[in-house]
């Protein structure tokens, strides 16, 4: 067997990955709140290229994802400084296109999919709950264990739904988009 290198897909969700550390380290410091953000922000976005490669955009599917925005959106804005709507916004559009584009994957790839479905609610119930918390808005016991629990499983779904797509589909890790 040779050695293959990293395809640009790897590579993709790779840099998802680093993105989503770099942003673990920089919310842990007020200071680098901000730059947190904007690196998690890239990590979704690497996880949404690597799960929309090949894939037909499914409008029907964006519709639950849709409505998440405009809820938190609503429900958001009063609570929260002015300045940060258009962040908040730009996130919740972010977080959201991972959703749409993992679910738009369900005929797809039968595992992958469902690890792919999962990290992607997860993620999305993590970084909205974290939201709230750390925006003053909602508090309660374990938030945080439970922010980082469902986190934690989250990634591990996205890594899991990557390497189950490479295995069954080998010309996705072959160096180039299909």
């Amino acid at each position: 067997m040779g050695h293959r290198g990293l395809s640009i897909l790897k590579v993709t969700f790779l840099s998802g990955l680093v993105f989503a550390l770099i942003g673990d380290y920089c919310l842990v410091y007020k200071h680098l709140y901000f730059l947190g953000i904007i690196s998690f922000i890239l990590s979704l976005s690497c996880y949404t290229l690597y799960f929309s490669v090949g894939q037909k955009l499914k409008i029907l599917y964006s519709i639950p994802f849709l409505i998440f925005i405009v809820c938190m959106y609503l429900y958001l804005n009063g609570r929260v400084t002015k300045n940060l709507l258009l962040p908040v916004f730009v996130y919740l559009v972010v977080l959201s296109s991972l959703g749409w584009r993992c679910f738009s994957r369900e005929q797809d790839y039968k595992q992958s999919y469902i690890y792919g479905s999962v990290g992607a609610i997860l993620i999305i119930f993590s970084d909205s709950l974290l939201a709230l918390v750390r925006l003053g808005t909602l508090d309660f016991m374990f938030a945080n264990q439970i922010i980082l629990g469902t986190y934690f499983f989250a990634q591990y779904s996205m890594t899991q739904a990557s390497q189950l797509e490479e295995t069954s589909h080998p010309h996705l890790a072959e160096g180039s988009y299909p």
